[in-house]
Parts: structure tokens; sequence; C-alpha cells
């Protein structure tokens, strides 16, 4: 009986680090792909933001 309950308990503990190391997985994704994108876009960011007011409309109304 406690060999059959150890078994359990061991498949248990197999399932749920799957699924840690599964949801750790994506996170970790997650902030890569974000990462990126900030890295891509902050030259853009810095452009605009260092125009002044009438170079920042004439630059939106291209």
């Amino acid at each position: 009986m406690s060999c059959r309950i150890n078994s359990i308990i061991d498949v248990l503990q197999s399932a749920v680090s799957s699924i840690v190391t599964t949801s750790l997985g994506a996170s970790v994704l997650g902030v890569g792909i974000i990462s990126r994108m900030t890295v891509l876009l902050l030259p853009a960011f810095l452009v605009l933001a260092s125009f002044d007011s009438r170079s920042a409309l004439a630059f939106c109304s291209l």
C-alpha cells in the first residue's frame, strides 16, 4: 500500500514540476518578446521626444 502511495506522490510531483517548468518557460518567452519590442521601438520614441511641438505637428501631418 505504501508503495502505491509513493508512486502516486511521485506522479503528482512530476506533473506539478512539468506544469511549473512550462509556465516559467512561457513567462520568460513573454519577457523576451517585450524586451525585443522595447529595444526596437526605443529609437523611435527618442526621435519623437526630441522634436519640439512644431516639429512634432509637422511630422504627424505627413
